[in-house]
């Protein structure tokens, strides 16, 4: 196959990477919503603990085809820039597959596979604090792999309303800045007021808040109830 045929099917391959990059995603989040099902259904002497630590697991797993998937998304788009400046007779003499198996061999066997990713920092995390309701999570500077650990700042989750200033029992999350409100404070703004922003305080989100912005925390209304048990 010549270098510009070859070239057109790596096209292809790319257009598919988003959708393989989708599912990844949903993968993960799905890995989080199930933890913590897990965690709240748990009963004493059951294997919680076991199958959660196959959850951590495959949330790994996931994460190395994440990168390994940014990797390729690199690698081709390299060689991809090389063919083309050569010129069309010198493509034609060129195996694009060859130089991208090539070139992702050397940068595999070069990378680390230790790998890291926010969905399982926020796995431990989310954890952590549905087992820790109400105390605060503190992170140290190194990255450690058991439960209670903990990495820069601290973070305690807030369970008020900004607009109420009253625990939630409904939290939805506004998806453009991630701020949380009570969803019968919310809705009420938007009735009221016409291209109403982020009511938080100091927010940077420029962009009038609409119903179908609003997403259910579940993961939130978790915590809480489990807070108030």
């Amino acid at each position: 196959m010549s270098g510009i045929a070859s070239l057109q099917m790596v096209d292809g391959a790319l257009r598919s990477v988003d959708k393989v990059q989708s599912y990844i995603t949903i993968g993960m989040e799905d890995i989080i919503e199930v933890s913590l099902d897990l965690a709240e259904m748990a009963t004493e002497g059951d294997d919680t603990e076991g199958q959660l630590l196959d959850l951590k697991e495959m949330m790994q797993d996931y994460a190395m085809m994440e990168h390994d998937l940014q990797q390729y998304v690199k690698t081709v788009k390299q060689v991809k820039g090389q063919v083309q400046k050569l010129s069309i007779d010198e493509q034609m003499d060129i195996e694009v597959p060859d130089l991208i198996e090539k070139a992702l061999n050397e940068a595999q066997g070069s990378s680390d596979k230790a790998v890291s990713h926010t969905k399982i920092d926020e796995l431990k995390e989310k954890l952590w604090q549905y087992k820790n309701a109400g105390e605060t999570m503190v992170r140290s500077a190194n990255e450690v792999t058991e439960d209670e650990d903990v990495v820069m700042t601290q973070c305690e989750v807030s369970t008020k309303c900004p607009i109420t200033k009253c625990e939630m029992v409904d939290p939805v999350t506004n998806k453009h800045c991630q701020h949380t409100y009570e969803k019968t404070a919310i809705m009420q703004m938007l009735r009221n007021r016409k291209n109403a922003l982020c009511p938080v305080s100091g927010c940077g989100n420029k962009t009038p808040l609409d119903k179908t912005d609003l997403v259910d925390n579940r993961q939130l209304k978790r915590l809480i109830n489990q807070r108030n048990k």
